[in-house]
């Protein structure tokens, strides 16, 4: 909706979905990942969200982590449309007012908003923020230069405190399709923060799959991947790959690009 057009100022902009003109997404202008892909693709990520949306059932209850400022649960939506309810976790606070400003734009629709980030419990996190890329902010402790993702120098990258809280305790016994995580390395700590919703509600989970920014988190790949399938009750495959999950890893491990990724589906063993 043009709406949303004089908000726009020297440091927003408007980016389209290709087939949703009439939803533009506010976007912060200094970004030079996400809002140059979309501008001139007119696209993110459609197949991965197509493909995830028809594994759901009609009336889907969806919880997305690392909401960003939408593109993500917006697409999500329009493939269930019927969805009863999609939560969408997003720390960074520009990022999360964004969100919210474009959610409303939409006009009626099953999506909520919150300004936080997911975690093992809930506690007060440091956030560091990639000044290029508004989508990657991470929650390491620190932060390797070969995995700056070409954002200079991560000690100078801007840093903010951010409440993070354990979907366990948010979310509770409630009836849940859809676990959507794309949180920069950060998916073991939500994970573990979502152990009793996994167990009681049996979601389909998708993550992105970045095995170097575990190692860098001091955080075993494969220990990681087993607890996921003996202590989840997942199972792992990789999605648009047909490589086993443990070859994909080695294959990424050894990527000559540090910040090489995959999307991987966890689901449930019945």
């Amino acid at each position: 909706m043009d709406d949303l057009a004089p908000l726009v100022g020297t440091e927003l902009d408007l980016i389209r979905l290709d087939g949703h003109e009439d939803y533009p997404f506010l976007i912060r202008r200094d970004d030079q990942v996400i809002r140059p892909w979309v501008a001139t693709r007119g696209s993110w990520e459609p197949d991965l969200l197509s493909h995830v949306g028809s594994l759901l059932p009609e009336e889907p209850r969806i919880v997305v982590g690392g909401g960003h400022v939408g593109l993500s649960a917006f697409q999500l939506w329009r493939a269930r449309p019927r969805a009863r309810e999609l939560v969408v976790f997003e720390p960074h606070a520009v990022n999360a007012a964004l969100l919210a400003l474009n959610v409303a734009s939409w006009g009626a629709s099953p999506v909520r908003t919150l300004p936080l980030a997911l975690g093992v419990k809930t506690e007060l996190l440091e956030l560091a923020s990639n000044p290029v890329n508004s989508a990657d902010n991470r929650l390491w402790s620190s932060i390797p230069g070969e995995l700056a993702a070409d954002g200079g120098d991560p000690e100078r990258w801007p840093r903010r405190t951010v409440l993070a809280v354990a979907l366990d305790d948010y979310w509770g016994e409630r009836a849940l399709d859809l676990l959507f995580l794309d949180t920069q390395g950060w998916e073991p700590d939500v994970l573990e923060g979502a152990r009793r919703v996994i167990a009681h509600a049996r979601p389909l989970v998708v993550f992105e799959w970045w095995p170097r920014a575990l190692v860098a988190r001091n955080v075993d790949p494969e220990l990681f991947l087993g607890w996921v399938e003996r202590e989840l009750k997942l199972t792992l495959s990789a999605i648009g790959d047909t490589a086993d999950v443990r070859r994909l890893t080695s294959r990424l491990l050894e990527d000559d690009d540090p910040t090489a990724y995959a999307e991987l589906l966890a689901k449930p063993r019945w």
